[in-house]
């Protein structure tokens, strides 16, 4: 895979990737926050459509 050679990360590497990481996750958490709006917007949406018609 990496033709016997050894691949080190230093303290800075690492460091960054943590930083990489925590902005990644806090995008994730922002959508699915979204998503979920959204998905709550539409059932709503739905539910009143249905007991329109229904009623």
């Amino acid at each position: 895979m990496y033709n016997n050679k050894t691949v080190l990360a230093t303290k800075e590497d690492i460091a960054i990737l943590k930083v990489d990481l925590t902005n990644v996750k806090s995008e994730l958490i922002k959508w699915m926050f979204i998503f979920w709006i959204g998905q709550i917007g539409v059932l709503t949406g739905i539910i009143f459509a249905m007991l329109k018609i229904k009623g």
